[in-house]
């Protein structure tokens, strides 16, 4: 009998099912003027930054190239966390984008951190 219930692939999650082909890549380069930040989405757009060589300016750069990329205004990082599942490092992010709106959004990492963070502020705000 169908219940309705079909098999997925227990390596992703809801939410990363939805996104995981949005973000196609994250460069960051290291340049005279600070370091440059390239978010590509997987229909050719690019958002790029440049930004200081902290590692919260440079999350901070990644999360504004892809609310520009969504065509939304800049979220404030409010928290960024890594978690270990089943061998895996799940990257959640928690996002301000406006008075008492917060969002979350979470994907595995693939590669990078940096690729992680941007699928995952893209989870926030389109998911």
């Amino acid at each position: 009998p169908d219940d309705g219930i079909r098999d997925l692939d227990s390596s992703l999650v809801g939410s990363e099912m939805c996104i995981r082909d949005r973000i196609a890549a994250v460069s960051i380069r290291q340049s005279r003027e600070g370091v440059d930040v390239d978010v590509e989405a997987d229909d050719g757009r690019r958002e790029s930054r440049v930004t200081g060589l902290h590692p919260d300016e440079v999350s901070k750069a990644i999360a504004d190239a892809v609310a520009s990329l969504c065509g939304r205004r800049p979220a404030r990082l409010v928290e960024i966390t890594s978690t270990e599942l089943g061998g895996r490092t799940a990257v959640t992010v928690v996002l301000d984008v406006g008075i008492e709106d917060l969002r979350v959004g979470s994907a595995f990492e693939r590669g990078t951190g940096e690729l992680a963070l941007a699928r995952a502020v893209w989870s926030a705000l389109e998911g």
